[in-house]
């Protein structure tokens, strides 16, 4: 995966998330359609506080973002779930 943003709040990832989009965009519009997971990682450095923004924020575009830490195992679960 790619690291795309230090800082985490929610008007940052989803700029981040949306120049990802466009990236993709412009190599092929067959990714866009493609079912797709995002994940907002180590957040374990976050704040929960923030990281429930980022959650409430990519909800209200109709996007689920799942935070997750591979470090305390926290949010794998959905992760696999969703997969």
């Amino acid at each position: 995966g790619n690291m795309v943003a230090a800082d985490a709040s929610p008007e940052t990832l989803m700029y981040a998330f949306r120049l990802v989009e466009d990236e993709l965009r412009q190599y092929s519009q067959a990714l866009l359609v493609k079912p797709r997971i995002v994940c907002l990682t180590k957040t374990d450095l976050i704040a929960p506080e923030e990281i429930a923004a980022a959650v409430e924020h990519f909800a209200e575009a109709e996007i689920t973002l799942l935070p997750i830490c591979a470090s305390t195992g926290e949010g794998l679960d959905m992760l696999k779930a969703h997969i």
